[in-house]
């Protein structure tokens, strides 16, 4: 992924093949958990991984029954996941 642009601390892009991601915060009328995750779907779970830890980023990868996850935090410590659903890899 690529970062594309920020905006102060309201907005910021970041650039994936086919997509652009928009993140922003909530509003104060918004309720929000402490406990949140973003989970991403990536066509590679492999290289994925392997391209995050070649950009510095500690990932931990877990086997469950029905596939992997890759957890690793953005710069902020948001967790963030990557899942492989078995038999949904692609080389």
């Amino acid at each position: 992924m690529e970062f594309k642009q920020r905006y102060s601390d309201h907005y910021a892009e970041i650039s994936a093949p086919n997509m652009d991601i928009g993140l922003h915060p909530a509003s104060a009328e918004t309720v929000c958990v402490t406990n949140i995750s973003i989970g991403l779907a990536y066509p590679n779970f492999d290289s994925a991984v392997e391209e995050l830890r070649n950009n510095s980023v500690e990932v931990e990868v877990n086997a469950e029954g029905w596939g992997r996850i890759a957890s690793f935090s953005d710069p902020d410590g948001n967790s963030l996941l990557i899942a492989e659903v078995k038999g949904q890899s692609q080389p």
